[in-house]
């Protein structure tokens, strides 16, 4: 994300500083560099005719210390005094190369020539009334030395001047504008999903999960955010599961706190009765008893139910899993439940639409307890004195289906989602025990679950339960317990 920016900044920076360069005519290369050694003897030499000029033997000590400083210095040289040469050491080659810029020596007081090390240096100063024009040429020059005058060295001319105050000014110009430029963008890029971030926090602080945080940008700030709405929206799916298992927790109190009244409260009025007299005759006493035991059998059964439902609950049923032919299985069940049905006024059939044998891996006791709450539930509710239920078997890609519908007024579809909760009753009065404690079909769900496989409700000119388990190799199928 940085990245950019960074080298915006960079290549304005390099930009500026070629058309900088180029704009002087000369490279600081040319003026300080190639030509550091001319300069450096020059301002020597202007030095030593400064110090000189105040002393009484200054003529005599300036020659001294030009001569020594140009020897170190490997030039050769001559020095004229008043315009009478008085010394000279340069040889055939240095008159030569001194000839070809007499035009500048017959015109220039102070000038250089230099090459890529090399330099010819011309200077003229007056030490105590006395008139030194100094000529030195260096060991080494080359052929393509270039001249620059006194005014080269010294300063940059007005108009150069000039257009590089223009560049300086315009150069400002473009780092401001880039400067606008790359701040709007990391404003518009980091900053605003920072502060959008930070207003979702405060939301996610004070419990509202209510908004969604989206980016479409394409940068990490743009992920941080779509990820951290990832996060909310979980978030939000944790709370509102957990508030869904604190309604239920507190339904599940409610509903056994209810459902054990019930009975108890009956057995206890009718050994009042007893105690009391009420149940004077051998026949009230008989009568009063069979009841106590109807009642306590139904409260042994709620207890029996709330206990399977708490071992379900917390996944510490042991299960005997084993493998059974469904289809073989499903036949012996249906002809063991023939005659109670008829007895309750229910007419069984049952139809079987595999082909080839079927291999599952049942728990068998408690998938027969599946199997007879949901028959009972349709002796309990048929709404005449007879009815019929049809239990069909098929498969269904690699699953076997199990189908019980009745023909009675099915439920109301409201009711539908919720027939497989704890203590759940279509009816919500719940005022007879003995037509079954709401949890029938919460512990089928479970018990379905822990098989691979799925339970659902459906009305279809009555009520229909459909399960759905999953079919094994036979060759794979291996008997075991699972606690």
């Amino acid at each position: 994300m940085f990245v950019v920016p960074i080298l915006a900044i960079l290549v304005v920076a390099v930009i500026v500083s070629l058309i900088f360069s180029s704009a002087l005519g000369k490279t600081v290369d040319n003026l300080l560099g190639n030509n550091q050694s001319a300069t450096t003897m020059r301002s020597q030499i202007h030095y030593y005719a400064v110090q000189c000029d105040e002393m009484e033997n200054g003529q005599i000590e300036f020659e001294r210390l030009v001569s020594q400083a140009l020897k170190d210095e490997n030039y050769r040289f001559q020095l004229r005094k008043d315009g009478a040469y008085c010394y000279s050491n340069l040889d055939i080659l240095d008159v030569g190369f001194i000839s070809e810029y007499r035009f500048y020596m017959d015109r220039e007081d102070s000038f250089i020539v230099t090459g890529q090390q090399e330099a010819m240096i011309k200077h003229v100063e007056v030490v105590r009334g006395t008139t030194y024009e100094l000529t030195a040429v260096n060991q080494n020059y080359l052929e393509n030395a270039v001249y620059y005058s006194e005014e080269d060295v010294n300063a940059i001319d007005p108009d150069q001047f000039s257009l590089i105050s223009v560049i300086v000014v315009l150069s400002i110009i473009i780092v401001a504008l880039t400067a606008v430029i790359i701040t709007h963008t990391l404003s518009r890029s980091i900053l605003q999903p920072l502060q959008k971030l930070k207003v979702a926090s405060r939301k996610i602080k004070d419990g509202d999960f209510r908004f969604h945080l989206h980016s479409n940008g394409k940068d990490e700030l743009a992920d941080l955010c779509n990820d951290f709405d990832d996060m909310r929206r979980r978030l939000q799916e944790s709370v509102e599961l957990q508030l869904t298992y604190e309604q239920e927790e507190k339904n599940l109190i409610a509903g056994m706190a209810h459902d054990l009244r019930t009975p108890i409260t009956s057995i206890k009025g009718y050994i009042e009765g007893l105690r009391d007299g009420v149940a004077n005759t051998p026949e009230k006493q008989k009568r009063y008893l069979d009841t106590l035991a109807v009642k306590t059998e139904d409260l042994n059964r709620l207890v029996d139910s709330l206990f399977l439902f708490s071992k379900l609950d917390t996944g510490k049923y042991p299960f005997h899993f084993e493998t059974v032919e469904i289809r073989e299985y499903m036949k012996e069940y249906v002809a063991s439940r023939v005659y109670d049905c008829a007895q309750q006024g229910i007419t069984l059939h049952y139809q079987d639409n595999m082909e080839g044998p079927a291999y599952l891996r049942l728990s068998v006791a408690e998938m027969e307890r599946v199997f007879n709450n949901i028959i009972s539930n349709s002796m309990k509710y048929k709404p005449k004195e007879t009815g019929n239920l049809t239990i069909t078997l098929s498969a269904v890609e690699k699953n076997a289906v199990l189908c019980f519908a009745d023909d009675g007024n099915g439920v109301p579809e409201e009711s539908i989602g919720k027939l497989f909760q704890r203590f759940y009753r279509a009816d919500p009065s719940r005022n007879n025990p003995s037509e079954g404690s709401g949890l029938g079909l919460s512990i089928a769900k479970q018990i379905v679950e822990a098989h691979g496989g799925t339970i659902v409700a459906g009305n279809n000119h009555g009520l229909s339960i459909t399960i759905t388990l999953p079919i094994r190799d036979q060759d794979q199928s291996q008997d075991h317990s699972i606690s």
